[in-house]
């Protein structure tokens, strides 16, 4: 009996490789925001896919993995180091950021202060999100939502 070690090798190798191949995620390209497009929700900007899609890593905590950070718990004090981007997938959550280019909230009911944001994009309702520096752009998917000036007591 003759066995066929080789092609059945090379064979099993193509599998894991077209698997692999399949996993790999994908980074959001980043388009630029039209000069004086800022709070308009007509604004033809991209909106970044959420991490657990892209990439990052969603998780109750919202570590940051791979400049991407996707808070998934609910209820929670959370706090977020600078990332790239921050996808807060959760609801009722208050949550601190340091810097982010994207600032994209999915849940609903969240407080978020964050140190500065390029955009913030909100799909779910009813967020607040407070910013320190500059005004970022906001694109408004939803309804019931604010950005604001933090503001800072003496």
């Amino acid at each position: 009996m003759r066995t066929h070690t080789l092609p059945t090798t090379l064979a099993g190798f193509a599998l894991i490789v077209v698997s692999l191949t399949a996993c790999s995620g994908t980074t959001p390209t980043d388009t630029t925001t039209p000069t004086g497009a800022k709070n308009s929700s007509r604004a033809k900007v991209a909106t970044p896919s959420p991490s657990s899609s892209s990439g990052g890593v969603a998780n109750e905590t919202g570590k940051c993995v791979d400049g991407q950070a996707t808070p998934t718990g609910s209820k929670q004090t959370l706090t977020i180091s600078d990332c790239n981007l921050i996808d807060v997938m959760g609801s009722n959550n208050t949550v601190t950021a340091g810097k982010t280019k994207h600032l994209v909230i999915e849940g609903s009911g969240n407080t978020i202060v964050v140190a500065s944001a390029t955009e913030v994009t909100t799909l779910g309702k009813n967020n607040t999100v407070k910013y320190e520096g500059t005004e970022p752009t906001f694109n408004e998917r939803s309804s019931g939502n604010s950005v604001q000036p933090k503001v800072i007591k003496k």
